[in-house]
């Protein structure tokens, strides 16, 4: 099954690591879902 996320800023409120991270774990939450994930 397919699987989206994403992340989306209105203010810059975090740099570009913690966006990095954020978005990393957001992918390992759903990464049971298969490769096309």
């Amino acid at each position: 099954m397919c699987g989206i996320n994403g992340f989306y800023q209105f203010k810059n409120r975090f740099n570009k690591n913690k966006i990095e991270n954020i978005i990393s774990e957001m992918n390992k939450k759903i990464i049971h879902r298969g490769p096309d994930a």
